[in-house]
């Protein structure tokens, strides 16, 4: 995973205070009790269910910013674990953006893999953000991801280099 201070960094650029995020990144490397849960990395590997009971988690202890550190660590975790596999930039992001629209689910990332290259990025973009069975945080859910795509495109080469440097 990437080291602290490029979790810090990203955080920063998207307006997530050095405190926050700190605690958050504690939360979710150290997999400690939170709550009356153990996070961990668990709510980032593929379960819709799980990342909603995170994000319901991390908002009732730190707001707004707490959610959109939470989803940036994911994101920034991907990130290091897609290029530790040999994924190419393309790859990389239209994954990262696909596990941020879709809040983690694998199944639709696994859909997507199977189209042609030229395709997937397109659609994933075209397709509606899967945050409407978060409850009452749903149009939160949703505009933090919203964000975090918007975040993550405009960042992308820089982000991923950073992550690169941090290897």
């Amino acid at each position: 995973m990437p080291r602290w201070r490029v979790h810090r960094l990203w955080a920063r650029r998207l307006d997530v205070s050095d405190e926050v995020s700190e605690e958050v990144d504690r939360i979710i490397d150290f997999g400690k009790e939170f709550r009356g849960y153990k996070i961990g990395h668990d709510w980032i590997k593929g379960s819709i269910g799980r990342f909603a009971l995170a994000t319901e988690l991390f908002y009732r202890e730190f707001g707004v910013e707490g959610v959109k550190a939470m989803m940036l660590h994911g994101v920034l975790d991907y990130m290091d674990s897609l290029l530790k596999m040999g994924y190419g930039s393309e790859e990389i992001l239209w994954r990262c953006v696909a596990w941020v629209k879709f809040a983690g689910a694998k199944h639709v990332i696994h859909y997507v893999s199977h189209l042609p290259e030229k395709e997937r990025l397109p659609w994933v973009l075209n397709q509606d953000y899967s945050y409407r069975y978060f409850g009452e945080l749903a149009n939160m859910a949703t505009s933090v991801a919203k964000e975090l795509v918007s975040f993550v495109m405009k960042n992308f080469n820089e982000i991923l280099s950073s992550i690169k440097a941090s290897l």
